[in-house]
């Protein structure tokens, strides 16, 4: 079952996450969010525990030169996390991670087993054939 907090942090990845696959050394799933509110990153941590809040980051060139922090949560808990969560992302972030699970794929062969999750496998090949 789906928390509300859960539920809350679906909807915040669902529009401010990134997801990608690492192709370097062992490859891992990275989700990570940048925000210039640190409290909204505290909360994601939460329903999130093994992401890591980074900053303040300042930038030095740009339009926004306000400070920002950053949530990074990586490897198999963030794939078991994602999966739990699976049900209630929209398909535009599930398109995120066939994306990066795809590019993986294509770059090693097969995916590392620490991000291998059935769930999501079957679910794009169910997308993409």
């Amino acid at each position: 079952m789906i928390t509300l907090e859960q539920a809350w942090a679906a909807g915040f990845i669902d529009g401010e996450a990134s997801i990608v696959v690492s192709n370097k050394g062992l490859g891992s799933l990275t989700l990570s969010v940048a925000q210039n509110n640190r409290e909204t990153l505290e909360r994601l941590q939460l329903v999130v525990p093994h992401g890591i809040i980074r900053g303040p980051i300042t930038r030095s060139t740009g339009l926004s030169r306000k400070p920002y922090w950053t949530l990074r949560a990586m490897g198999r808990k963030t794939v078991i996390f994602l999966e739990h969560i699976w049900p209630v992302l929209t398909e535009a972030t599930k398109h995120k991670v066939y994306k990066a699970y795809g590019n993986c794929l294509e770059a090693r062969g097969a995916l590392p087993p620490h991000i291998h999750s059935d769930i999501i496998v079957s679910d794009m090949k169910k997308v993409t054939g």
